[in-house]
């Protein structure tokens, strides 16, 4: 027997030349050829749509009912209602070639090709002997020349607002009236900002113009019905218009009813600008149709015109309506000719269609072409008989169709070597292979193809156009090089919902089995095979016919779960879904099936499978491990939730909310046959039900402890426990310790160490701070924030017992992370700070200002010191200027007063024992920081010093004794200068001693002492 592999018979060209989607390419005998029965209804019309149900009909029953049919008036109107691709233009097609008596008839046929308003109007009236008729076709012939589409979509767009503008308000009821007249819809049709929008690419007008003016190309998109409320000029830059303009906008995009009302203003006065823009004018179409219809009717014939396409007669729509359903007979005679007419129109148009011509629809009776199946009726044989007569057209060659008239084909299948082995393979029907297809892949190409949300509607056009015509085309070429059919296969064609799928179990034994032909043998399966699920389910025919390699050898292929639908089911029945696993768990293992063929993985089913594969990895966490022991439950939940837990811990590809996976952080699961497996686990452990695969419950453990560190990181982060964080924290306690002279700059390690973990309970500075209240207030301030930041640095570097108190700290982490914040001892106000030490650092918002103050306060010290005092032992001037202040006291001239004598011995208590090395330092600090005027750390040094507090003292000592010697000796040299005797000389002398005595440690060593 002859081998089946690599056979093809057919060629490209033939393909090419015989297949057509469109029913006018096709010459009649190609037409006849490839023609199959059509499932046609007869159904009444039900206000704006199509009853679905209907009796079922035949091409020979339209046809005899179109020609029939005697209706009072002497004209017919039946459309023929459809989706687009659904054969309507095929049948009308099919009942032009079948009207043949042309002595009774004149047949006038619009193309769906010939979409021109010139060429409309041209078929319409051609072969008419009349002058006025005659002059209508030459001055659309005319039309559109020295015009490109921009230029007549914004004349349309002129003449559509004119008409819109000559409207009355007094003629509508409502907000509508706001619509209409200048002060309407014609604003947004004037203003340049709101027009421009209309006339966007993309927009109906400019689409409705080009269409006008030239015909449509093969495969083009159907032709916009009308107006749609996507083309009102409501978004964009509508906000650049008018005002007025504006209000307009305003109020449609407020008021949403409205749009609808605008819409359908704008579909109804279409027709006028299209006249207007053609110079055809309004009646004159009807005026003429109804001229042929009286020239015709002299003949002794009637009318029959055949609409390929409603949308050709948009622009002469109510005109040639009117003209096509005059009544013939006036005043019981025939004046005009009668007039049948067959126009196929898209379920949209028919909806859309003004109620006058829904009216004049015969009978209220269409025929709908809609081919649905259901799971009772599955089209498999009509699928299968429509697609064989293309193949054999294919295969026999356009020269032999031509040849036969294309009433009595020969089969090729008849003469081919191979037809045994092919018939028995591929199936056949009526003689007829339907190689390289079989059954199951027609019907499930065929869903694959379907109309969005349909997978029951059979579109022939889309299965010729998507399905046919280029599996023959492709694999003609493929099938020779034993690459049939292509690994992009499975993405051109998605298998349906209502059909069996290739399980991810098997799809991943594929993968496992490291199957170099797994994409093919995946398309095999998926579209050919029985059952899709048996991975050994590809018939060997087909195999063999496809240069297939057999299964690589090795491991088990995978038993069908019990989820799964059992073989030659097209869909579930009651008794399939009878199985041990709970009815939830079930439709999660479906739902996660679906996912991994395309569909949206809804968001119940996601949330909890992200909770079940969180609480793994937060389970598999080590705890008693630093950073981050010892922290709450809800510490660590914060950073890695275990309940809500939402796409940034875990992402599932394809989930609902979720578009694509996201890397950053998380834990990801790409859609594929693995992982869905994996997660079909997932959901059978949670649930403990089911026998999860074993791998997968290994992966699952493996999966928590790969994703340990990143818990650990995120917990970290939610915390602000990361080392960057805990760098800023340490810093603030530095220079806390520092505001209160616990530490200073250049102390050692393990001084700024303990302070770092210091609470503060005890602190406070022990110079006194009088003078000073900016750092006194900021370092109370701090003091009382600062436990909480030492018990988090604690925590976190910190070990304990269990999740107890921390007992030690962890010096081999905190010693780097001290090093990082002993860099600087400045603080940078736009610090992005942890939130457990924000409070802290609160006061070293304004850190230099803070220091300077500090150091000026110093500085001043110093100075009121140094005034009085530069040298020399201070007890010594201490007792001298006491003694004299007690003698001054004992001379009845005017001395110091008894409480100032008090005042001074209570600051001499308070200065005993101070040294003159205190104020020799002080000294000494103020001048390195004079000598380092940028160093924060040298500023820091001085400032922060505990110093001897006595030095106040000191000073208001000096302060206090100066202001009263000076005092008396302005008063005694008074007394002296005006009185004589001993007594007054005597204490002048000892007063200007007193004075020499005081002063002598103002002056610079050296210096003689004044002399009075």
């Amino acid at each position: 027997m002859p081998d089946l592999a690599r056979f093809v018979c057919w060629t490209r060209e033939d393909v090419v030349s015989t297949i057509h989607t469109e029913a006018v390419a096709a010459s009649p005998a190609v037409f006849f050829a490839t023609h199959t029965p059509l499932r046609i209804r007869r159904s009444r019309i039900s206000g704006r749509t199509i009853e679905s149900s209907g009796v079922a009909v035949s091409e020979d029953d339209v046809l005899r009912d179109f020609l029939d049919r005697r209706p009072d008036t002497g004209t017919l109107l039946i459309p023929v209602v459809g989706e687009s691709g659904s054969g309507k233009s095929h049948l009308v097609r099919w009942i032009r070639e079948r009207i043949t008596d042309r002595e009774r008839y004149k047949v006038i046929y619009l193309e769906k090709s010939r979409t021109s308003l010139r060429n409309v109007i041209d078929d319409l009236l051609k072969d008419v002997d009349d002058e006025d008729v005659r002059k209508v076709r030459e001055d659309l012939r005319t039309f559109g020349e020295g015009m490109d589409e921009s230029q007549l979509s914004r004349r349309l767009l002129a003449e559509l607002q004119l008409a819109l503008a000559d409207l009355k308000p007094a003629d509508y009821r409502g907000d509508v009236r706001g619509l209409v007249g200048p002060k309407g819809l014609a604003r947004l049709l004037q203003d340049p900002a709101t027009a421009d929008i209309m006339l966007e690419p993309g927009k109906f007008i400019p689409v409705y113009a080009a269409h006008l003016l030239s015909d449509r190309k093969p495969n083009e998109a159907d032709r916009p019905p009308n107006f749609s409320v996507n083309d009102l000029p409501i978004t964009g830059e509508h906000r650049k218009a008018h005002p007025d303009t504006q209000k307009i906008v305003q109020l449609l995009i407020s008021r949403p009813p409205l749009r609808g009302e605008a819409v359908s203003l704008l579909n109804t006065h279409l027709e006028r600008a299209i006249q207007r823009v053609s110079s055809l004018g309004v009646g004159r179409i009807l005026d003429t149709m109804i001229k042929v219809r009286e020239i015709v009717a002299r003949e002794g014939k009637e009318i029959v015109l055949l609409v390929e396409d409603f949308a050709l007669i948009q622009g002469v729509q109510r005109d040639l309506l009117d003209a096509v359903t005059e009544a013939s007979k006036r005043e019981g005679k025939s004046a005009i000719a009668p007039m049948r007419t067959l126009m196929a129109i898209t379920n949209g148009y028919f909806e859309g269609l003004p109620e006058t011509a829904l009216t004049r629809i015969s009978e209220g009776v269409a025929y709908n072409l809609d081919i649905v199946f259901d799971e009772t009726d599955n089209g498999s044989e009509q699928i299968a008989e429509f697609v064989s007569r293309y193949l054999n057209a294919a295969r026999v060659g356009k020269a032999e169709v031509e040849a036969s008239g294309g009433r009595d084909v020969p089969i090729k299948c008849e003469s081919c070597p191979v037809r045994a082995a092919c018939h028995e393979t591929f199936g056949e029907l009526d003689g007829v292979s339907l190689y390289p297809f079989n059954r199951n892949a027609l019907q499930r190409l065929a869903h694959a193809v379907a109309p969005a949300g349909k997978p029951w509607s059979f579109v022939p056009r889309t299965m010729l156009g998507s399905v046919v015509i280029p599996v023959l085309r492709d694999g003609y070429e493929a099938i020779n090089e034993g690459v049939f059919p292509r690994s992009e296969f499975n993405t051109t064609y998605q298998a349906s919902i209502v059909d069996l799928r290739v399980p991810n179990r098997v799809k991943n034994y594929l993968i496992d089995a490291d199957d170099p032909e797994k994409e093919r043998r995946t398309a095999l399966l998926q579209f050919w095979a029985d059952d899709p699920s048996d991975v050994k389910g590809i018939p060997q025919g087909v195999l063999d016919a496809f240069s297939l390699l057999p299964l690589p050898t090795g491991g088990v292929p995978p038993e069908p779960e019990e989820t799964e639908r059992p073989k030659g089911k097209v869909l579930p029945t009651d008794s399939d879904t009878k199985t041990s696993l709970p009815g939830r768990v079930q439709k999660r293992l479906a739902a996660i099936e679906e996912w991994t063929h395309g569909a949206s993985l809804a968001q119940d089913i996601a949330s909890e499978l992200r909770k079940s594969i969180s609480r793994s990895v937060y389970y598999r966490g080590r705890w008693d491990l630093p950073p981050v022991k010892p922290l709450t439950q809800d510490e660590v939940k914060a950073g890695w939730p275990v309940e809500g837990v939402k796409s940034d811990t875990v992402s599932i590809e394809g989930a609902a909310a979720e578009n694509q996976v996201t890397t950053k952080s998380r834990i990801t699961i790409a859609r594929n046959p693995g992982n869905g497996e994996f997660l079909k686990s997932v959901v059978q452990l949670a649930a403990k039900a089911g026998k999860p695969r074993g791998e997968d419950v290994i992966r699952f453990t493996k999966l928590a402890d790969e994703y340990a560190g990143l818990m650990r990181q995120r917990v970290i982060e939610a915390t602000e426990a990361a080392d960057d964080d805990l760098v800023t924290g340490i810093r603030v306690s530095l220079l806390g310790a520092a505001l209160a002279g616990q530490i200073l700059p250049g102390q050692s390690e393990e001084e700024l160490f303990a302070a770092v973990f210091h609470t503060g309970e005890g602190w406070g500075r022990q110079d006194g701070v009088p003078g000073f209240p900016r750092w006194s207030s900021a370092l109370d301030t701090h003091l009382k924030q600062r436990q909480g930041l030492a018990m988090f640095l604690r925590r976190s570097l910190g070990r304990g017992q269990g999740t107890g108190k921390v007992t030690v700290i962890d010096a081999a982490r905190a010693l780097p992370l001290l090093q990082r914040a002993l860099d600087g001892w400045d603080w940078d106000s736009a610090l992005d700070l942890p939130k457990w030490a924000k409070d802290a650092a609160g006061p070293f918002r304004q850190w230099k200002e803070l220091l300077t103050d500090r150091l000026d306060g110093l500085s001043g010290l110093l100075e009121s010191i140094r005034r009085h005092y530069t040298g020399g032992s201070l007890n010594d001037l201490v007792g001298e200027v006491e003694a004299a202040l007690h003698d001054a006291q004992g001379v009845n001239l005017g001395g110091i007063s008894r409480s100032k004598l008090e005042q001074v011995d209570g600051l001499k208590k308070r200065i005993e024992g101070l040294e003159s090395s205190s104020v020799a330092k002080l000294e000494r600090d103020l001048a390195a920081v004079a000598e380092n005027p940028g160093s924060t750390r040298e500023q820091l040094r001085v400032a922060g010093t505990l110093r001897d507090g006595r030095l106040h003292a000191l000073a208001e000592f000096l302060q206090v004794c100066d202001a009263e010697l000076d005092s008396v000796l302005s008063a005694m040299e008074s007394r002296v200068a005006g009185q004589a005797g001993n007594s007054v000389r005597e204490v002048a002398e000892l007063l200007d001693r007193w004075a020499n005595l005081v002063k002598g440690h103002e002056q610079e060593e050296g210096e003689e002492p004044d002399e009075r």
